[in-house]
């Protein structure tokens, strides 16, 4: 086991050398902030926005997102609420992509109480705000893949939007819709396709406020 020396290289760069023993630091241009831990060669140091792992970190919605999902559990458990994060790893997934017809998603949580359905947390930014009918942006392609999953584990999908600012998510702003209701694109619910991309417009007023829309009775399905 050796040490792994974090240096400043230059005035905005970095770099990291392994030495096998404490005397090797005379022969670096260490300094006072220069960094120092013990470990073995391979626990080398990374800089975040170079590795595929954690670089996405380094974006606003995938940061508010991650928080976002962190906010709506501690909100169900705080409901009495059971609540499971639904892994999204190939080998699970697969048996459900087998049984399908086109891609198809499955949601961040799965709710077994009060109501048995999967739920896929998102947080946008809010747009025309301070309008009378304020509204977000959906990918279509993501409520065709959510979709198709109703369809294989005859669940409920339920969307929860939280509201974005930078890379914050807004607290009190949890809105949630049924999927189903998505597709049916009524009470001004619009589909707009521009180029290649093609989205859905959700009114919030079409929404229900924080979990209200979990402690319902759900339609029976026909």
């Amino acid at each position: 086991m050796g040490y792994h020396v974090i240096l400043r290289h230059n005035q905005d760069e970095i770099k990291t050398v392994y030495i096998e023993r404490k005397d090797q630091l005379a022969e670096l241009p260490i300094q006072a902030d220069s960094i120092i831990y013990e470990g073995e060669e391979h626990w080398k140091p990374v800089l975040i926005g170079q590795d595929e792992k954690y670089k996405d970190y380094l974006v606003n919605k995938f940061r508010a997102g991650k928080c976002a999902e962190k906010l709506f559990v501690t909100m169900c458990r705080d409901a009495g609420m059971i609540i499971e994060k639904i892994s999204q790893d190939q080998d699970t997934f697969g048996q459900y992509s087998q049984n399908a017809e086109g891609i198809i998603k499955r949601g961040d949580f799965l709710i077994r109480k009060p109501r048995l359905c999967e739920v896929e947390v998102k947080c946008f930014t809010l747009r025309e705000k301070n309008s009378a009918r304020p509204y977000y942006y959906l990918p279509y392609s993501q409520v065709m893949s959510h979709a198709r999953m109703e369809n294989v584990v005859n669940n409920d999908v339920l969307l929860a939007i939280y509201e974005r600012e930078d890379d914050k998510t807004v607290q009190e702003s949890l809105r949630m819709i049924e999927i189903k209701k998505l597709l049916k694109q009524e009470d001004g619910i619009i589909y707009e396709e521009k180029n290649t991309w093609k989205s859905l417009r959700i009114p919030v007023d079409l929404m229900k406020p924080g979990l209200v829309l979990l402690q319902e009775t759900p339609v029976e399905k026909v």
